[in-house]
């Protein structure tokens, strides 16, 4: 009769590979929630700097997610909602609400702007609703302070309740703004950080916040 026992040395070797593929799964494991809790303290760190207030709230997004108008030169008429599509593109969002008649509005909007331009490589999408009454106070703004009456890099709305409409259709008192400028930090559908007042979007360490942010998505 044959015997089928592992001679001893093969019986080690085995032991063995078992061991160091055992180990080497569970040092796999411990690795990556070790880079994934570091990721996330290193975005802490980053939002302190920045001096955002953190957020950490599940928002419904139908019932923020109020249909828009869109920059003329869009071509599209009417009112659409726009949140849903740019969160399923980009994993994180910077939703600004300002108006032209806002002076700290249009102190940081060349910085905003700018901002989108960085961040579009990275996953971040930003959107600057206005509440304007229409969208020549905007395209004038555009023209003087962006060069451009299209400014690329942003998506530009216009909510259509405009500055007197009724707050309850707004989009900025569905998420909580009293007062312009504001900008709120989205990740999904859960509100991860605010920006109260005019902000210099230029800072280094507002990019490197949003960029390790996407990254820890």
């Amino acid at each position: 009769m044959t015997s089928t026992a592992l001679h001893p040395r093969y019986q080690q070797l085995v032991i063995a590979l078992a061991i160091v593929l055992v180990g080497g799964t569970l040092f796999a494991r411990l690795w990556t929630r070790a880079a994934t809790e570091d990721r996330a303290r290193r975005v802490e760190r980053l939002l302190t700097a920045v001096g955002a207030t953190p957020v950490d709230k599940t928002f419904e997004l139908a019932r923020v997610d109020i249909p828009m108008e869109a920059h003329p030169a869009s071509g599209l008429k009417g009112t659409h909602r726009y949140l849903k599509g740019a969160i399923a593109e980009k994993p994180i969002v910077l939703l600004n609400f300002w108006a032209s008649w806002c002076p700290p509005c249009l102190k940081e909007l060349h910085s905003l702007q700018q901002l989108g331009r960085v961040l579009a490589p990275y996953g971040v999408q930003v959107v600057a609703v206005s509440y304007d009454d229409g969208w020549a106070p905007q395209l004038r703004v555009f023209k003087e302070l962006l060069g451009s009456e299209v400014p690329p890099h942003v998506l530009w709305l216009r909510d259509p309740q405009g500055q007197d409409g009724d707050p309850s259709k707004m989009m900025r008192t569905a998420l909580g703004t009293k007062k312009l400028p504001e900008t709120w930090v989205l990740r999904g559908d859960t509100v991860v950080a605010q920006f109260v007042g005019a902000q210099d979007w230029s800072r280094d360490a507002v990019t490197r916040y949003l960029i390790a942010l996407a990254e820890a998505k």
